[in-house]
């Protein structure tokens, strides 16, 4: 979790919507991802209407058969 009002011990972890579709013959992996709680503005809200996720990810398509 990223922001200096990230509070990373109330994060619901298992609480998260997010995900990655791939397509096809392909498998991938992960190498790098964090979730941005900074909240901005005068009202002090957060960024979007869910928390904003970013990852790192590399696709290895496989041969065909």
């Amino acid at each position: 979790a990223v922001g200096p009002e990230a509070d990373r011990s109330n994060y619901h972890w298992d609480g998260r919507i997010d995900h990655i579709f791939l397509g096809g013959n392909s498998t991938f992996e992960v190498s790098d991802w964090l979730v941005d709680l900074r909240r901005s503005g005068p009202n002090d809200r957060h960024l979007s209407d869910h928390d904003a996720m970013v990852a790192k990810v590399r696709v290895h398509p496989n041969p065909s058969p």
